[in-house]
């Protein structure tokens, strides 16, 4: 199979440190009648093969953030590739590791989890899109935080790292109030039109649900089971969900299918081990994690 390849800046690859060694694909999704079909595959983490590139965020249409080692191994930046341009750029550059950059709503900044110096306390902080300037920490008394997603302009749902559980908790950043909604969650947050948080509930070692929280009510509605070991998701446009699982992407839509489906096996693309998974209108990514 023909895939295409964004090299960008070819420069030699220096050895992994201990984040795992993880690629992006970028698809064409194209949806013919209720299937979801896969065109225009290209390899977009060329210029970082053997590092660390992962936690895909679309910022416009044609612009991703994502968080990768390729500046410093061992620690990590977010970068910006453009795929109008076919560009790379470095958005961060501190002494510090920064993840998972989102934007935040009604501001023209974004937001990462920023793991401080001491190499331990993990924070909400946020840089201006050009990522000049100082962080801006959020939730300051908060320093356990993993993974995070916006549910509006004051509220973010955290996964905050305990033992021997991880929770899931809500919290304004007005005010610094935070409830605990429940623990044993998995890593990945989305969060629909409507304000609904969707997550993983791994209610059991061997039965994880996909589930949706409703921040208004305090309340969750299980929504399907998800395929044994996958705790990564994502939602596309027309509000089915994609999941991955091995080489296989699976789709469930809800209110027609009774469990998932799979719509690609990518594993003729080299993608054996998939973890997380970014959409925006017709664009999907796709990480895939070396062994």
């Amino acid at each position: 199979t023909r895939i295409s390849h964004i090299c960008l800046l070819l420069i030699p690859i220096m050895a992994l440190g201990q984040l795992p060694a993880t690629n992006m694909f970028h698809f064409t999704i194209m949806k013919v009648g209720e299937e979801v079909k896969l065109k225009n595959p290209s390899f977009i983490t060329a210029f970082n093969e053997d590092g660390y590139n992962n936690q895909p965020y679309f910022i416009e249409n044609d612009v991703l953030f994502l968080t990768s080692d390729y500046y410093h191994k061992g620690q990590t930046d977010i970068v910006k590739l453009d795929f109008f341009e076919e560009s790379l750029k470095r958005v961060t550059n501190t002494s510090e590791s920064e993840y998972s950059p989102a934007l935040i709503p009604g501001k023209k900044d974004f937001s990462v989890v920023r793991v401080e110096a001491d190499g331990k306390t993990q924070t909400l902080s946020s840089y201006p899109l050009d990522g000049q300037g100082r962080p801006r920490r959020y939730l300051g008394y908060i320093n356990n935080i993993g993974y995070y997603a916006w549910i509006n302009e004051e509220n973010v749902v955290l996964f905050l790292v305990k033992e021997p559980h991880h929770e899931m908790a809500v919290a304004r950043v007005t005010t610094g109030q935070k409830k605990t909604v429940l623990d044993r969650i998995g890593r990945t947050f989305k969060v629909d039109n409507k304000n609904m948080v969707h997550y993983v509930h791994k209610l059991y070692s061997d039965q994880w649900y996909l589930k949706k929280f409703n921040f208004e009510k305090n309340q969750s509605t299980e929504i399907v089971e998800m395929p044994t070991g996958t705790e990564d998701f994502e939602i596309l446009f027309d509000g089915s969900y994609i999941a991955g699982q091995g080489s296989r992407l699976l789709r469930y839509i809800p209110g027609i299918d009774q469990t998932w489906k799979e719509i690609a096996d990518l594993s003729s693309y080299g993608i054996i081990n998939i973890k997380r998974l970014a959409t925006r209108k017709n664009r999907l990514i796709v990480v895939d994690q070396k062994p």
